[in-house]
């Protein structure tokens, strides 16, 4: 999908030619790889940035010994009970002062030259977010300017360790990347933490879009994407909210996907097609009550998403600002 650049709105307000950069770091239990993501931001020439460590630990003292380490980060506690990626970043947005809000993930390692690259692409009047190329192993580099866009069917084009070498415009930016003018954010609001564990991120480039505001990829916003595993009770604490996970996922994504496009053929065939046989399909190599449940869960998710959807105009999950 291609942005026309005559047809954007312009940021009111330039960014100052040296602006603060709040980079806002969420984190949970890891803090072996929030040390290392450290010392990677810290390591960046750009000389004016705070960093922000917000932390929803269940061992919150082990992540707070390793904030301590670094005298000039600020850190704050959060609820370890609730697991909520835009409720975690509205809170470090609350407490910092930059004119540029970047947000990165505390197994993100970003390369030299990152913060340089998204302050000068934020340069630009009719930008208002950026974000940039995340490698990981796991995932073979491309070659496409088809990045960071949803299609009517509810499929993420994600692409973002595409090698292009120049800008591309962009209408979603990835979560463990990004970067904001902190003014479009007090005129649109911030993370919507409606959306739980999914598509928080999704949802705000995509309202940005809307709003007519341009979002560009950049190549030089480089990082690391580690991918870190997280420790076993973390991942117990998932496992035990497995099913409102798949309802919260759902939910969104439908909710996205009509509200973006209206009612198509592309996401009733994914919705109430495609979806269910893949869940039937893992029902019946696998029986069990719990795999029936999921099934129920999902479409129903599916449908809370598409009432959501219809009744926009009273939603009642508005964006803070």
């Amino acid at each position: 999908m291609v942005i026309e650049t005559t047809s954007l709105l312009t940021v009111d307000g330039m960014i100052s030619e040296t602006p603060l950069v709040s980079v806002i770091i969420v984190t949970c239990d890891r803090p072996a790889v929030l040390r290392s993501c450290l010392e990677h931001v810290l390591a960046q020439d750009y000389p004016y940035f705070e960093i922000i460590v917000v932390d929803n630990s269940h061992f919150q003292e082990k992540t707070f010994s390793v904030v301590h380490g670094f005298p000039t980060v600020h850190y704050i506690r959060s609820n370890p009970c609730r697991v909520n990626p835009g409720y975690m970043r509205n809170q470090g947005i609350r407490q910092s002062h930059g004119e540029v809000l970047a947000f990165i993930d505390d197994d993100t390692l970003v390369l030299p030259g990152w913060m340089e690259a998204l302050v000068e692409g934020l340069r630009d009047p009719q930008v208002a977010g950026v974000t940039g190329r995340v490698d990981e192993d796991l995932t073979s580099v491309v070659h496409t300017e088809d990045i960071g866009r949803l299609l009517p069917d509810g499929t993420l084009v994600m692409n973002f360790n595409s090698l292009v070498p120049e800008p591309v415009p962009v209408s979603i930016i990835y979560g463990c990347n990004q970067a904001v003018k902190r003014n479009v954010l007090q005129a649109h609001g911030a993370f919507d933490p409606w959306y739980g564990m999914a598509y928080e991120d999704t949802e705000i480039g995509l309202r940005l879009s809307k709003a007519g505001y341009g979002l560009r990829f950049l190549p030089k916003m480089q990082v690391k994407h580690l991918k870190a595993p997280r420790p076993s009770y973390v991942i117990q604490r998932s496992v035990n909210s497995d099913l409102r996970s798949r309802f919260v996922s759902c939910r969104s994504l439908a909710y996205l996907c009509v509200s973006q496009y209206g009612i198509r053929r592309e996401f009733l065939r994914t919705s109430f097609i495609n979806l269910p046989r893949s869940w039937i399909g893992q029902f019946l190599r696998q029986p069990s009550l719990k795999g029936i449940l999921k099934v129920v869960v999902g479409l129903s998710g599916l449908i809370f998403g598409y009432v959501m959807a219809a009744l926009r105009k009273i939603h009642f999950h508005r964006p803070p600002c």
